[in-house]
C-alpha cells in the first residue's frame, strides 16, 4: 500500500511538471473565454454610455441653436416691422402737415377776400343807407376782388391733391359763388348780395365741418 500511495504522489508530481511553471491554479480554457467575454461586454457598455452622452449633448446643442435662430429671426422680423411702422407714421405725419398747411393757406385767401370786400362788417345789419354807402366804397374794388377770386381758384386747383375730395369740392363751391357776388355788387343788387352772402356763410360752415372731421379721426 505504501508503494501504491507513493506512486500516486509521484504521478501527480509528473503531471504538474508536464504542465509547466505557473500551471497551478491556472484557469481552464472555458473560464478564460468567459472572462474575456465579460471584459468585452464591459467595454461595450462603456462605449454605449459614451455614445448616449455625446448624443444627448448634440441634441441639447442643436436645440439651443434652433432656439437662438428663432430668437434672431423674431428680432429681425420685429425690427423690420418697427421700421415699417416708423416709416408709415413719418409719412402720415408729413402728409398731415402738408394737408394742414394747404388748407390754412387757402382758408387765409378766403378770409382775405372777404375782408377786402366786406371790410369786416356784417352785411346783414346794414340798412338801405349803409348798403348804398357800402356799394359806393366797393365799386373801385371790384376789379381787385375779381383778381383775388381768380387767385383763390388757381390755388384750389393747384392743391387739389392735398385738400382731398371733400374740401376741394367745398372750396370750389365757395369760389363759384364769388363771381355772381361780384356781379351783384357791380350791379348794386342788394337783395342778390344778401342771398349770395348767406350761401357763402353756409358753405364756409360746410368747409369747417369737413376740417373738423378730418382732424378728429
Amino acid at each position: 500500500m505504501k508503494h501504491v500511495a507513493g506512486l500516486m504522489v509521484f504521478a501527480t508530481f509528473l503531471s504538474i511538471a508536464a504542465a509547466g511553471p505557473g500551471a497551478v491554479g491556472a484557469p481552464t480554457p472555458a473560464a478564460a473565454t468567459t472572462q474575456v467575454t465579460s471584459h468585452a461586454k464591459a467595454a461595450d457598455d462603456v462605449t454605449l454610455e459614451n455614445l448616449k452622452f455625446q448624443h444627448e449633448i448634440l441634441l441639447s446643442l442643436i436645440e439651443k441653436l434652433m432656439i437662438g435662430a428663432a430668437i434672431a429671426l423674431f428680432a429681425l422680423w420685429t425690427s423690420r416691422l418697427l421700421e415699417r411702422y416708423k416709416a408709415r407714421e413719418a409719412y402720415i405725419s408729413s402728409f398731415t402737415q402738408r394737408h394742414v398747411q394747404k388748407v390754412a393757406e387757402i382758408w387765409k385767401m378766403v378770409y382775405e377776400w372777404e375782408s377786402f370786400i366786406e371790410e369786416g362788417k356784417p352785411l346783414d345789419d346794414f340798412d338801405d343807407e349803409q348798403w348804398s354807402m357800402f356799394l359806393d366804397r366797393m365799386e373801385p374794388r371790384i376789379a381787385r376782388s375779381q383778381l383775388m377770386a381768380e387767385e383763390l381758384r388757381k390755388a384750389v386747383e393747384a392743391d387739389r391733391f392735398w385738400l382731398g375730395k371733400g374740401l376741394y369740392s367745398r372750396f370750389v363751391a365757395y369760389h363759384n359763388l364769388l363771381r355772381p357776388y361780384i356781379a351783384a355788387m357791380a350791379l348794386r343788387q342788394q337783395n342778390m348780395l344778401k342771398e349770395i352772402k348767406t350761401a357763402l356763410d353756409r358753405n364756409k360752415q360746410d368747409i369747417m365741418s369737413v376740417v373738423r372731421a378730418n382732424f378728429t379721426k
